[in-house]
């Protein structure tokens, strides 16, 4: 098995992202076995993603793609069917699917940060291809204590 594949293209000088961190990102997603065909974007929903790192919110790929990268970092991820979807398949994504993402690290912030009598209520939102015209969109608050 091999693992992901991540290439700078552009440097970033803003804090690195680390494990447990909430880091938000901006993306483009395509398929490798459908020449290139965009299958999500967030560009292109003008929202940027947000998740906290290595918590297994997203695929391993992005846990692992976006760990150490900095604000402003942009980055082109290789990421194998064993760090995405696996032998499922995902709305338009095929099963075995070789993913690229083309991804900035836009922001940042320490989740670990909020302790015991600080109350942060955080907003997730996700989106779920289903086809190739419709996606699922999950949202939900997050409680931190």
């Amino acid at each position: 098995m091999i693992g992901i594949v991540s290439k700078l293209i552009r440097q970033g000088t803003g804090k690195q992202a680390l494990k447990g961190n909430l880091v938000t990102v901006h993306y483009t997603g395509k398929l490798n076995n459908n020449e290139g065909k965009k299958f999500d974007s967030s560009r292109d929903r003008n929202t940027p993603f947000s998740f906290i790192l290595g918590n297994g919110q997203v695929i391993k790929g992005w846990d692992e793609g976006i760990l150490n990268k900095k604000e402003g970092d942009l980055v082109e991820l290789t990421i194998p069917p064993e760090f995405g979807y696996g032998d499922r398949g995902v709305g338009p994504i095929p099963p075995k699917s070789t993913l690229y993402f083309e991804a900035v690290k836009v922001g940042d912030g320490s989740v670990e940060g909020y302790h015991k009598g600080h109350h942060q209520s955080l907003k997730y939102s996700t989106s779920i291809p289903i086809d190739e015209n419709s996606w699922m969109v999950n949202s939900f608050n997050v409680v931190l204590h």
